[in-house]
């Protein structure tokens, strides 16, 4: 029998919400459900996307500065699509992939990238420029819209035109109060001029985390037989942590 202990609770709240584990170990942000703005229907097997007048090919909607991408996002043998529409629903670029993983926008709206099996395209929005990178599903957009990203063929960080040689995959990279971390398994690393240093090392293994509010959120799951512990941690700084709660599952 499962059996959930909540030792802790998370009493920080920002604008009437807060942060916490769901029951999968996972962040949440507890917050009132929004209503979608739009709506996804399968019509003779193709998915369309209603939203106001507008009507888009694809299952996934972003929304854009100056436009909409509507992605076909599928898991059968068909090819996958991204469609580049202005803001008055009008096509303008269609890129068609063997697949559409882990699909990012910068945040402004100027760049978005994706992993197609093989290597990272990075897609210039403004022109349509497609620079094919050797790497891997482990990528990530900084705040100034650089990519980050890992090479796993030649085990190497690229990023602003420098490389890193990396031991270990990075499972998550995150741009936090100006400083870029890599998140491996293991441990927590910060770019400084002399590379990455680690700051924090886990009790268990990487599971979770998000940057809200300028603060850092992660999740450090141990597991002990049929027992497993998920422990949410905080820091403003990368020096101090504070536990704010802890979820067993027996």
């Amino acid at each position: 029998m499962k059996k959930i202990i909540i030792l802790g609770w998370l009493f920080i709240s920002f604008a009437g919400y807060s942060q916490k584990l769901n029951r999968a170990g996972k962040i949440v942000i507890d917050e009132l459900p929004k209503a979608p703005d739009h709506e996804i229907i399968k019509e003779n097997n193709k998915f369309r996307i209603y939203k106001d007048s507008l009507i888009f090919d694809g299952n996934v909607l972003y929304k854009l500065p100056d436009g909409y991408i509507a992605n076909d996002e599928t898991a059968d043998d068909n090819p996958d699509r991204m469609n580049y529409y202005d803001l008055t629903g009008n096509l303008k670029v269609s890129l068609i992939s063997p697949r559409i993983i882990n699909f990012k926008i910068s945040g402004n709206g100027n760049f978005a990238a994706f992993y197609n099996q093989q290597n990272i395209l990075l897609v210039n929005l403004k022109n349509f420029f497609i620079d094919t990178l050797n790497g891997s599903h482990s990528f990530a957009f900084t705040s100034d819209e650089k990519l980050i990203y890992f090479d796993s063929r030649e085990r190497i960080i690229v990023y602003d035109n420098y490389v890193y040689t990396s031991k270990e995959f990075p499972v998550m990279f995150l741009d936090f109060n100006s400083a870029i971390l890599v998140i491996t398994s293991e441990k927590i690393m910060k770019l400084t001029d002399s590379g990455f240093i680690t700051v924090r090392e886990f009790y268990g293994t990487f599971y979770d985390a998000m940057v809200i509010d300028n603060i850092l959120y992660f999740v450090d799951k141990t597991s002990k037989r049929k027992d497993t512990n998920y422990r949410l941690f905080k820091t403003s700084d990368l020096v101090n942590y504070v536990i704010v709660e802890m979820l067993d599952y027996m």
